[in-house]
């Protein structure tokens, strides 16, 4: 989670959303900006820090289910760091998607309380992250970021950018049944 207390901004950070290029536009806007508790949720941040969250505007970003799970697939594997890298390393998409099944989370439950209400003011989407971005700005601050666009991808996965690619009928089929409610929720299309 990234707070901005110059702007009243809390951005919360669900992994493999462009957390890293919003938090390289935020810190040349706001040189004091914290960046604490990580992927923290919205229900949990709000329990922790509630005189921040009651005044501040609460913006996130998701990304097409189809697509994060690439994202999050190819990231692991190239990261000998990461703490399931071993898990995944030889595994293809269809044997990462039926492991996933173990060991999943939906973004909503980032942005959701326990009564399904959206504690998030702002939902920017992932596919359409520039001009969302730069909208989200105009309208909330009158200000023009496009200057604080990152020009190339940041902290981007080692992988073919059209995530089709990497899908058959079946392991698609996975996909949809696994992130089901992320899927009904935002109105994702493969």
């Amino acid at each position: 989670m990234i707070i901005s207390h110059k702007y009243k901004l809390i951005f919360i950070h669900i992994y493999k959303n462009a957390g890293t290029f919003v938090t390289k536009i935020l810190k040349k806007l706001d040189k004091n900006i914290v960046n604490v508790d990580g992927h923290i949720t919205a229900k949990n941040a709000k329990k922790k820090y509630p005189e921040l969250w009651n005044s501040y505007t609460k913006i996130c970003i998701v990304r097409n289910s189809w697509d994060w799970q690439i994202s999050l697939f190819s990231y692991i594997k190239g990261l000998p760091s990461h703490y399931q890298h071993n898990i995944v390393k030889n595994m293809n998409i269809t044997e990462y998607l039926e492991w996933r099944k173990t060991d999943l989370h939906q973004q909503i439950e980032f942005l959701l309380d326990d009564n399904n209400i959206c504690l998030i003011d702002n939902i920017l989407s992932f596919e359409n992250l520039n001009i969302n971005i730069i909208n989200f700005f105009k309208d909330k601050y009158n200000m023009d970021i496009k200057p604080y666009i990152p020009r190339k991808k940041i902290n981007s996965s080692k992988r073919n950018n059209d995530y089709k690619s990497y899908y058959n009928e079946a392991n698609q089929k996975i996909l949809a049944e696994i992130h089901q409610p992320d899927i009904e929720y935002f109105k994702f299309k493969f």
